[in-house]
């Protein structure tokens, strides 16, 4: 005997999709089974690692051990459970066309994307392939033919989910656990980064009681926005364009004041600066490399020197790129940055690299340490949930999850989350692509407390005194401080429970 069950979505967000040339492209089921399986394993068997490790817990949690579809210890394979998943969409793909892009036709063999115009998303993870026995490129064929690689966003009014299982009790367990898990999961490409937002349609079945409390126990930081646009496309692209300018503010900093914007300082170097009183990781790395190098700008050679204190002049203590002394050793300076997202190439426009006119690119690389795998990519920590509650307003959520804060800030020495491989790992740091030209780099500290350094900083920072170098025009910072004002009371509550779990 089967049983079902049944939910009615709400697309929130555009989901970035990468098939793109499918009718009806939306969420996927094997990518929403995938994420559910994993969901339940860490809520009742209280496991978060990798496949193995998810696979051992559940055989070894009776219930979940029934539940399994032909387990066997030795299967390594995703854990997956015994039910089925349909999914249809309703209306139709508000979204017809595919993110703009910029194309680099330089290399006619494997022409990449060189830009895109949609904030939060990377161009060039993009590919497309010339289809030509001679190698040149004609866009037109490559839609024709369904060869080119382009993901688009799609957008419908919602989904309709039916799960399908012969265990009753496994179908009862996900109508218990589906809300939560919406909420805390997004789908498709750049799903941290708020795209991919589904959530059950209000008043539907399942759609919580008392919503508002009911979401604003799930999550600890929410902030509203109010978007523009006259169609669809504006309005949501001016959704993530602020999702973007806040997250900037969090990990790299804004520098718009070039086209009369705006500078404004990375607040993790702030939280480094003033809470962990150490050194912010950018300044080590140009201690390393560009000291001597500097910024390619009209300024004179002395003028450059004395704002970068190479010549024992004082600086200005509060300028991320201020160092007191010309080359230190390096104890007790880390990286900071990439635990926000491991980035492991960085344009350095503002600087040449030595006997060349060329901008300096840094590099990284991860050095395994014992047994450990090397690590390729470490994704941003941080969580954006996109919920509308208006033609042209969001509510939009944000965390970093429960089981990453503490074991990150307890050094996960239980191996409790599989993110924690990162922490007091050597990332080896160079300004060419080959990186065994040279041995320097910097670890990442053992442990870190995320919720602090948001605290830290949403509560501490004035941004009328924080950005040096404004426009009273400047949209964007008017943005900045509609946010900021709204979590500044958050901030100062959670560093109140924090400074009081300490003491």
């Amino acid at each position: 005997m089967t049983f079902q069950i049944q939910f009615k979505l709400r697309q929130h967000t555009p989901i970035i999709h990468f098939q793109w040339n499918e009718n009806n492209a939306s969420l996927r089921p094997t990518e929403l089974k995938s994420k559910l399986d994993k969901w339940l394993i860490a809520i009742l068997a209280n496991e978060l690692r990798g496949n193995e490790k998810r696979r051992e817990a559940a055989l070894k949690t009776e219930k979940l051990k029934k539940w399994l579809r032909g387990a066997k210890l030795k299967d390594k394979s995703n854990p997956a459970f015994n039910y089925s998943v349909k999914i249809s969409t309703i209306g139709n793909n508000k979204f017809e066309d595919e993110i703009n892009i910029e194309i680099d036709e330089n290399n006619p063999i494997n022409p990449k994307l060189r830009n895109t115009d949609y904030p939060t998303y990377f161009g060039n993870q993009l590919k497309v392939k010339a289809i030509n026995a001679n190698g040149s490129f004609h866009p037109e064929d490559e839609y024709r033919t369904g060869k080119k690689r382009i993901k688009r966003l799609n957008y419908f009014t919602g989904v309709i989910i039916t799960f399908s299982s012969p265990f009753e009790d496994l179908l009862a367990e996900i109508n218990n656990q589906f809300p939560s898990f919406l909420l805390k999961t997004n789908f498709g490409t750049r799903q941290g980064k708020g795209f991919g937002s589904f959530f059950i349609e209000k008043g539907a079945e399942g759609f919580p009681e008392n919503y508002d409390n009911w979401f604003n126990r799930k999550f600890s930081w929410k902030f509203d926005v109010t978007v523009e646009g006259n169609t669809e496309e504006k309005r949501m692209k001016n959704l993530f364009e602020k999702i973007d300018l806040f997250y900037k503010t969090l990990r790299s900093g804004i520098n718009t004041k070039k086209f009369g914007g705006h500078y404004f300082k990375s607040l993790m170097w702030k939280y480094v600066k003033e809470d962990q009183k150490l050194q912010w990781d950018k300044k080590t790395i140009k201690q390393k490399f560009f000291l001597n190098n500097y910024k390619s700008t009209p300024e004179n050679e002395s003028t450059q020197k004395i704002r970068h204190n190479v010549i024992g002049i004082p600086s200005d203590n509060d300028s991320p790129l201020f160092w007191e002394e010309a080359m230190a050793e390096i104890f007790n300076k880390f990286l900071w940055r990439d635990l926000l997202g491991l980035s492991s190439v960085q344009q350095w426009k503002d600087y040449k690299l030595p006997n060349t006119n060329n901008h300096a690119t840094v590099y990284k690389e991860h050095i395994p340490s014992g047994n450990n795998q090397k690590i390729d990519r470490f994704k941003s920590p941080i969580f954006f949930k996109p919920i509308r509650t208006d033609i042209n307003k969001f509510r939009v959520f944000f965390e970093v999850p429960s089981y990453i804060q503490i074991a990150f800030a307890q050094n996960d020495q239980k191996g409790y989350a599989d993110e924690t491989a990162i922490l007091g790992e050597t990332i080896k740091i160079g300004t060419t692509s080959n990186l065994t030209l040279g041995s320097w780099g910097l670890k990442f500290p053992d442990s870190f407390n995320y919720n602090r350094f948001l605290a830290h900083v949403l509560n501490t920072t004035n941004l009328a005194t924080y950005v040096k170098v404004k426009s009273p025009n400047d949209k964007s910072l008017k943005s900045l401080q509609e946010i900021f004002n709204q979590l500044k009371p958050q901030a100062e509550a959670i560093f109140i429970k924090l400074n009081q779990q300490q003491q």
